[in-house]
């Protein structure tokens, strides 16, 4: 009976089970499979049907893009706050200021304005025509934003570092706070804009970092900084602006609660890694957290827009999330970019994100939500997608209160291109590009568009495949000619519009060929190569020629850039041009160019020399060794040539340089009709097809048989005594090989002077007078330096000011410029022991290259790294304004200026600006440089410009500028921060390098310094260069020439050094106007044997010390031989009359 009983228990549970499993369903996955269709039409709603699983009643979907549809840069790094005004946004660059972006067209956001702060600025608010500006360090800025396209600040209030403002009225709330500052909630009174005055502040427990109004209450975000200390959201009451008081307060999770914003009773906080966090603020005593999102990053900024929510969550981008119900919040889309920090609606159909680590303005269409989803099974839902503004792709997310599912991009909508009928036509073909790459593939639609834009299209055509060429075919239509057409690309397989940059005018019956930015890119030429002294006919293949094409043609090692005329365009891939016969030999550059992009092919051609040697009556030989840059001719490929007065259309004679007996020499028959004549010579280097000219020359007699070696380098062996005493002469012998009568000798230490701490690293130095105005660099340590320089040994800082992003810095009497990523900051320095800022400007291009140059008056010359350079008028140094632009071949390095000309290095080479209309500078001449140009200095008709190697121009012909001499420097890298100073100051590496320019054709080196690593800049101020260093700035003393010198033979000179101040050990250097050199660290100058009273350091006193002491005290500038605190008798630093009455004692044997 129990045994019944147990079976029929067990058949019942089984029963009943099965039972319940016939009418409840099973759980299925909340899951979007497909679309259908997957392709609408921008600006039409599309019906669809989504399959899945798991659909019911309770299933959302909502719908956005997948990419921002437009962005801007902000020119700097690290966007933060963002504020809306109608349709213009005011961002906050960390180093850039406040930005003014124009936002009416979603699809090209531009920027109109800026103005750099002297701070950090970290957030803003905006109030009618002013704009709040939290700046940091630098405290509150207020900038007066009437004219978006000139904002300029009009008052500023510091003394704490501000993180955050909001305005009620006019009252601005500033938060405060950071590492070894005061943390808390500053109330200013800005009635007056201009006189913004604290009124009340209450303490935070931690940093304060943003603050949101409601009514009298302020609701104000903190921490992030003190270890283990309070985070999360301070209620103040701030009823009595004078006195505001915390009235409640939660802890909330998270690193530190940045953002807040609030709706009706309810306060939305971004909470860094804690995400967002939803705060009921109705009991503002007791706040409570109902709900939150978490994200994978750090969240920033939140805006609102009714019931969602916008994050903005840093490295994982924005997110939209529905807080209709606050207890729990869905996330609705996701938009993956990279570094967003804060977010705002624009007229509730856009967001508008600051994108911080690539300082961007990027806009998102703002996520809508399908109101109407029909559920007739649970893998099947109908609805119907609303218009979207923007063709494009977009995601479809299905979501509920526990699940979501989305498909990226799932839906195309391609754009309304719909051709308008017009009388007349024309046909354009031809290739078409995206982002500089040939289109080879489907996909892609063109259209052409009148003056009317995207709503008055005149055609469109899909780009297709004809054969192996993928090209367009497209019929335009206009009722007038002239009309200008612009074109756009589709590319439906990344859901992309692509504004073509080329435009053309309607021509009727037209039929031509069009490749659609096409970049312009030289491939090669044929033939490559020719002879000197003869035109050559080139055929040039390459894209992007077209009618506006010019071709030039430079020597690839150096030389003067010669435009090719006429230039035959015979299709966009071909090119025919003649090289003139005036053309030299060497290896040639061309270059191509057109209105907006340039393209060089280096090593293009070849033309060889045209020797052919004269007949005349007498004869000579010449042989021996002959040298290219000091080094020894040992090899095949070398050719050598003899010319007479008539240079190479008068060669005397060549022969190649062969090797005999071991031995590579030269063995040459000179022809002449005349005894006397100069004869010169060139060499050939068929390796490297470079033509040289040798510098030695012999003159010409008849039957004669000479052995000459060719530019054999000089020589120093040894200097003979090697020792002398600080203050005396030392006569010296010095034997070698090479002398003769050009012969040139200097002496320098290869060490540096003395040095001076700087606080931050040394950027840029200025001289005026006694004293060295520094720009240096580093977070805590930025700004200006001035140094008392007065005694050069003893470098003294006398004042600093305070501010980053300035790297540059030039004076004009009492005024310092200083320029940088900032932009242009004028300086008062009248008072140099108190400078202060008195004026500033912006660029709209990062200047990380940049100089600026005074011109004549109140102008200035200032570059950016574009290919721009700007002349600003600084009449009023409270406001600098750019009146004039030149564009350069290239980024614009350096500028000197000589009267109405400027000579700008722009990596390119050397430009030549006429700037006699400061409005309107235009390039008269120009000259390509080996290498990248990047600093250039002036001396009368020459200029010199370094790039790898130094490079003399003759500028005497402004319109011509001619290289007539170069020299190559020892090291790794660019020659740069090249000063003029009768001779010439630069480095390479950590070599100061001293330059003998006295003969241009032949530069000679005649003094270095090593320096203990990179230096940045080098000034020259009397006989001493000043070179920044890292946090340094060094004095090192300029070579000293020797005069006379005695030749005694090609082995020996005879000289006498002059007295020196320093002890130490010297270098000697030997060099002639045929750019030789040798040097030879040689003498050692110790201290005399002094003692007291001793001016002469010949170890004893005497009447002449007691004259030399009477001169001194006279004013004569005696320098004696021992340092003054060994002839100093009475401790009073200097030599008087105690020194003259002490040393006549000792003399006299009274003492």
């Amino acid at each position: 009976m129990q045994k019944k009983s147990a079976i029929t228990k067990t058949t019942l549970f089984i029963v009943i089970f099965w039972m319940l499993s016939a009418i409840s369903p099973v759980y299925a996955e909340l899951k979007i499979e497909s679309v259908t269709p997957a392709q609408g039409v921008a600006g039409q709603e599309l019906a669809v049907t989504i399959t899945g699983t798991g659909f019911d009643e309770n299933t959302r979907v909502s719908m956005y893009m997948d990419r921002m549809i437009g962005s801007v840069s902000t020119d700097q790094i690290y966007a933060f706050d963002i504020e809306l005004s109608g349709n213009i946004a005011f961002v906050v660059n960390e180093f850039g200021g406040l930005k003014v972006v124009d936002v009416s067209t979603p699809n090209n956001p531009f920027l109109i304005g800026s103005v750099f702060t002297p701070g950090e600025a970290v957030d803003l608010a905006l109030s009618a025509n002013f704009a709040f500006v939290a700046d940091a360090y630098a405290g509150l800025q207020v900038v007066d934003v009437s004219d978006p396209h000139r904002p300029f600040i009009i008052a500023s209030l510091s003394g704490y570092n501000a993180n955050g403002v909001a305005l009620s009225g006019n009252t601005a709330f500033v938060t405060c706070g950071g590492e070894d500052q005061w943390n808390g909630l500053k109330v200013v009174d800005v009635s007056d804009p201009h006189t913004p005055l604290i009124i009340g502040s209450v303490s935070t427990p931690d940093v304060a970092m943003s603050v949101a109004l409601s009514g009298n209450t302020a609701f104000v975000t903190c921490g992030g900084y003190l270890e283990n200390e309070w985070t999360g959201l301070q209620i103040v009451d701030v009823s009595d602006p004078h006195n505001p008081l915390i009235i409640g307060s939660v802890d909330t999770p998270g690193y530190a609660a940045i953002d807040v914003a609030l709706s009706d009773n309810l306060a939305f906080v971004a909470n860094a890694d804690a995400g967002l966090q939803i705060v009921d603020v109705s009991d503002l005593h007791n706040p409570i957290i109902i709900g939150s999102v978490d994200t994978s990053d750090y969240t920033n900024g939140v805006a609102l827009s009714g019931n969602t929510v916008f994050m903005a969550d840093s490295d994982d981008g924005l997110h939209a999330v529905d807080v209709s119900d606050p207890h729990n919040p869905l996330v609705i889309s996701s938009l993956s970019i990279y570094g967003v920090y804060d977010v705002a609606v624009h007229d509730g159909y856009n967001i508008v994100a600051s994108i911080y680590k690539y300082a961007l303005i990027g806009i998102w269409p703002i996520p809508v939500e399908i109101s109407s989803v029909s559920a007739a099974i649970e893998t099947s839902l109908s609805l119907t997608l609303p218009a979207p503004a923007y063709a494009g792709r977009y995601t479809l997310r299905v979501f509920n209160k526990t699940e979501s599912s989305e498909l990226p991009g799932v839906v195309t909508f391609v754009p309304d291109w719909a051709p308008i009928s017009a009388q007349h036509s024309m046909t354009v073909q031809g290739d078409g590009y995206f982002d500089g790459e040939k289109i080879e593939s489907d996909g892609y639609v063109i259209a052409a568009f009148g003056p009317g834009g995207e709503s008055d299209c005149r055609g469109k055509a899909d780009i297709t495949g004809r054969g192996e060429n993928w090209e367009y075919q497209l019929t335009i239509v206009s009722d007038t000619d002239g009309e200008e057409i612009t074109f756009q690309i589709w590319n439906n397989n990344t859901g992309q519009i692509y504004s073509v940059k080329e435009s053309l005018p309607f021509e009727a019956d037209e039929n031509m060929r069009k490749s659609l930015d096409m970049p312009l890119d030289l491939e090669s030429v044929s033939p490559d190569q020719g002879t000197s002294g003869q035109e050559l006919a080139l055929t040039i293949t390459g894209t992007g020629f077209d009618e506006h094409t010019k071709v030039s043609m430079h020597l690839q090692d150096g030389g003067n850039r010669t435009d090719i005329m006429p230039v035959v365009l015979t299709d966009e891939t071909h090119l025919s041009v003649s090289i003139p016969s005036a053309a030299g030999a060497g290896l040639y550059t061309l270059s191509a160019s057109n209105e907006t992009k340039r393209s060089e092919l280096p090593g293009a051609f070849t033309l060889v020399p045209n020797w052919t040697p004269i007949s005349a009556r007498y004869s000579m030989t010449v042989q021996g060794d002959a040298y290219l840059s000091g080094q020894k001719i040992e090899g095949d490929g070398y050719v050598i040539a003899a010319f007479g007065p008539g240079g190479e259309s008068d060669c005397r004679g060549k022969a190649d340089i062969t090797e005999t007996e071991g031995n590579w020499e030269y063995h040459l028959t000179v022809v002449s009709d005349s005894n006397g004549e100069e004869i010169s010579f060139k060499i050939w280097n068929s390796r490297e097809t470079r033509l040289h000219s040798v510098r030695d020359t012999v003159v010409f007699e008849a039957d004669s048989d000479i052995t000459k070696p060719l530019d054999m380098p000089l020589k120093l062996e040894s200097v003979s005594p090697d020792h002398g005493l600080v203050g005396q002469e030392l006569a010296v012998t010095i034997t070698g090989d090479g002398f003769d009568e050009n012969t040139r000798v200097s002496m320098y230490m290869t060490r540096i002077l003395d040095s001076a701490d700087t606080p931050g690293y040394t950027k840029y130095t200025a001289l005026s007078g006694n004293f060295a105005f520094i720009v240096t660099d580093g977070y805590e340590d930025a700004g200006l330096q001035v140094i008392n320089v007065s005694d050069p040994r003893n470098p003294v800082i006398i004042a600093s000011m305070f501010m980053v992003g300035y790297e540059h810095v030039v004076l004009s009497e009492d005024v310092a410029f200083m320029f940088g990523r900032r932009g242009l900051l004028i300086v008062d320095v009248s008072d140099p022991y108190n400078p202060s800022a008195i004026g500033s400007m912006e660029t709209h291009t990062p200047p990380y290259y940049c100089d600026l140059l005074l011109l004549s008056g109140n102008l200035a010359f200032l570059m950016t790294d574009g290919y721009a350079a700007h002349i600003v008028d600084v009449s009023d140094p409270h406001n600098p304004v750019i009146i004039g632009t030149v564009e350069t071949p290239g980024y614009p390095q350096d500028v000197r200026l000589s009267g109405d000309l400027a000579f700008v290095a722009d990596g390119y080479g050397l430009q030549v600006v006429d700037v006699s209309d400061p409005q309107n500078p235009v390039i008269i001449g120009s000259v390509d440089t080996p290498g990248y140009a990047r600093s250039v200095a002036l001396s009368g008709d020459l200029a010199f410009v370094t790039g790898e190697e130094l490079y003399i121009v003759d500028v005497s012909d402004p319109h011509h500028p001619i290289i007539v001499g170069s020299l190559d420097i020892p090291g790794h890298g660019y020659i740069h921060d090249l000063v003029s100073s009768g001779n010439l100051a630069f480095m390479k590496d950590s070599w100061l390098h001293i330059v003998d320019v006295s003969d241009p054709h032949y530069p000679v080196i005649i003094g270095t310094a090593q320096t203990p690593g990179h230096v940045r800049k080098v000034t020259v101020s009397g006989d001493t260069v000043y070179a920044d260093f890292g946090e340094q700035l060094l004095t090192v003393s300029l070579p000293k020439g020797i005069s006379p010198i005695t030749v005694r033979s090609e082995t020996e000179i005879a000289l006498t050094l002059p007295p020196l101040d320093q002890a130490g050990s010297y270098t000697l250097a030997v060099f002639n106007g045929m750019k030789s050199r040798s040097s030879l660290r040689s003498v050692i100058f110790d201290d005399p044997p002094c003692v007291k009273g001793d001016l002469s350091g010949d170890g004893q006193t005497s009447l002449g010390d007691a004259i030399l002491a009477l001169q001194t005290v006279a004013g004569s500038d005696i320098l004696p031989a021992c340092s003054v605190p060994f002839i100093d008798v009475n401790g009073d630093g200097k030599i008087g009359l105690a020194e003259v009455i002490y040393i006549l004692r000792d003399v006299a044997g009274m003492r």
